[in-house]
């Protein structure tokens, strides 16, 4: 409950399971359009530059150091790329999701323009 509104069965919320929205659009399936979005900004070896960068870096006390090299290495700098720069890279993001055919766009936000053309949204 948050003040008068209790989020949790709120149709104009949308609750994403222990991540955030870039999080999300990374997970399920959108790395390629965010890929192209960091690239273009940033030129096209910016996230093998990330990556390079902060391998084994420690940047929180009691944390163990940063390792891209796993199956997921990735992905999670695809996330930390996009934790740093959501201003930046969210209109960017955005206008290539509404560029999608309807059945690539990801789940949760289909499932939230099934709301609103409901009526569902207060």
């Amino acid at each position: 409950m948050h003040g008068e509104t209790d989020i949790l069965v709120a149709s104009n919320i949308t609750i994403l399971d222990s991540e955030d929205f870039e999080g999300y659009l990374v997970s399920c399936g959108c790395t390629e359009i965010i890929k192209y979005v960091i690239c273009q900004q940033e030129g096209d070896d910016a996230i093998e530059v990330w990556i390079r960068k902060n391998q084994g870096q420690n940047d929180k006390k009691n944390k163990p150091p940063k390792d891209y090299t796993g199956i997921d290495g990735h992905e999670k700098a695809l996330k930390e790329i996009l934790d740093k720069g959501k201003v930046k890279y969210a209109p960017l993001i955005a206008e290539k999701l509404c560029k999608l055919e309807k059945e690539k766009l990801p789940p949760k936000i289909l499932e939230f323009f099934q709301k609103l053309e409901n009526g569902g949204i207060i």
